[in-house]
């Protein structure tokens, strides 16, 4: 018996379904369901990069606030304690060697010559520079200056508190000294009649004004660096949502009662010429060298 073809309908409704017009129907549903998937895929990615761009902006303006309070905590105590602590201290200083300059000339000792000491004790404010470094490094992308910066900001506030600290216990010291040449050249850093310098008061005025002044340097460089980045993240958050209300806090050390307190950038230049600009960030000019 010789083999026969069979007719079989399902074999031919198979055939026929991927075939023709079908075959066709069937493709554009796979392609359209391929371009649904693909669509909300992007509008997910889209969802999700204007969410972290936005708590970036808000982490951003979280950390500028905390920057803009050390700087004008650091404002604050310069205006009203530091720099006239400083001024008073130099002054007094220059009048009495001035004074004693000239009467180790030959001049006529006037019979009384007043010395002024200034031992009114300052508390040390509170700066919370170790939230800031938390949320700067922890939720932010932040510029590779800004973040040296913050953290030079750490070990600067350490060392103005202790000489804060060390100024207050000279200052309890020196309560009980009755001699005058003797508190007179422990309080102006003189050689006493035993032959010694004590420098450590006038040391200490002075530490009180150079780390103030570098707190002030530090915080805004924090400040104006990480403004800057902000408005770059903003630019591509907007772009997203055009309609956005959000923006960046700043500070205007420029205002009047701020800008003749800042410290000359001059004297930092040994620290501000280690970066270079790179795209729109600045970056470190030094390179890690490692040796095997």
């Amino acid at each position: 018996m010789g083999a026969e073809l069979l007719d079989l309908p399902a074999v031919k409704f198979v055939v026929d379904a991927f075939t023709g017009d079908a075959m066709t129907t069937l493709w554009v549903a796979l392609l359209g369901a391929f371009a649904g998937a693909k669509a909300a895929q992007l509008s997910s990615d889209r969802a999700k990069n204007r969410d972290e761009l936005l708590a970036e902006v808000r982490a951003i303006n979280s950390v500028l606030l905390m920057a803009i309070a050390i700087l004008n905590t650091a404002l604050s105590l310069k205006r009203q304690h530091v720099k006239p602590l400083k001024e008073k201290f130099d002054s007094e200083r220059d009048r009495f060697l001035a004074r004693q300059a000239y009467v180790k000339a030959g001049g006529q000792q006037a019979e009384e010559y007043l010395v002024t000491f200034d031992l009114v004790l300052v508390d040390f404010p509170r700066m919370d520079v170790e939230s800031l470094q938390t949320r700067l490094f922890e939720r932010i992308t932040a510029p590779a200056r800004a973040t040296l910066a913050a953290s030079q900001l750490s070990g600067i506030i350490d060392n103005l508190r202790d000489c804060f600290r060390r100024r207050a216990e000279l200052v309890e010291g020196y309560k009980g000294v009755q001699d005058l040449p003797l508190m007179t050249g422990l309080y102006f850093g003189l050689r006493s009649r035993d032959g010694r310098i004590h420098e450590e008061y006038p040391n200490t005025v002075a530490g009180m004004a150079t780390l103030t002044d570098d707190v002030l340097f530090f915080s805004h460089v924090v400040i104006k660096d990480l403004a800057e980045h902000g408005g770059l993240v903003l630019a591509r958050y907007k772009k997203l949502v055009p309609s956005a209300i959000e923006r960046i806090i700043s500070f205007d050390v420029s205002q009047r009662g701020v800008v003749d307190l800042m410290p000359a950038e001059e004297l930092y230049r040994a620290w501000t010429s280690g970066f270079r600009k790179v795209g729109d960030r600045l970056e470190p000019t030094v390179s890690i060298e490692t040796s095997l």
